[in-house]
């Protein structure tokens, strides 16, 4: 992930939000394959990893709650749009 001064210039930028809400443990990378199977053997429910990240991220207390205020209505309007 960028750095915090890139993501405050792009806060406004929609693919930003759509990739940090749609971010999951299980499609994360690493040098090597037996890496990302170590990391994610040591996960015991990647459900619950995603959700605490993703609370991490935006909830109430989260580190980028102010940077996407309203972005979570703009992404559901635009999917809604889409199927249309």
């Amino acid at each position: 992930l960028e750095s915090s001064s890139v993501l405050r210039i792009r806060a406004k930028d929609l693919s930003v939000y759509k990739r940090l809400a749609t971010l999951h443990v299980a499609s994360c990378s690493a040098t090597r394959a037996a890496d990302k199977e170590a990391i994610l053997a040591k996960i015991p429910d990647l459900d619950e990893f995603d959700a605490q990240l993703q609370s991490v991220i935006f909830g109430e207390r989260g580190l980028l709650k102010e940077c996407f205020v309203g972005f979570d209505d703009v992404a559901s309007a635009a999917a809604l749009t889409a199927r249309r």
